[in-house]
């Protein structure tokens, strides 16, 4: 599939209206707790068959300093763009 500029476009435009009116919504909350963080809110989601609750995350295989170097460059790029 062939994707045309105002295609593009519009896509980007709706998103950007997804976030403003996220942004918006996130200022009249008075009140976060940690439920409202977690991905998996419900009860015994991180627990294996005896109830034990393991939140290890195992090893990506990605040395940290390549991780921190892909962070930067993309908070750099933001950064970037955010003044065009």
């Amino acid at each position: 599939m062939r994707m045309n500029v105002l295609w593009f476009q519009t896509k980007v435009s709706e998103y950007e209206k997804i976030c403003e009116d996220a942004l918006e919504a996130s200022k009249k909350i008075s009140r976060l707790g940690f439920r409202d963080w977690l991905d998996s809110p419900w009860k015994g989601f991180f627990q294996d068959q005896i109830g034990t609750v393991d939140l290890t995350v195992a090893q990506t295989g990605v040395d940290e300093n390549t991780l921190n170097h892909i962070g930067n460059v993309s908070d750099v790029l933001f950064w970037i763009k955010s003044l065009c």
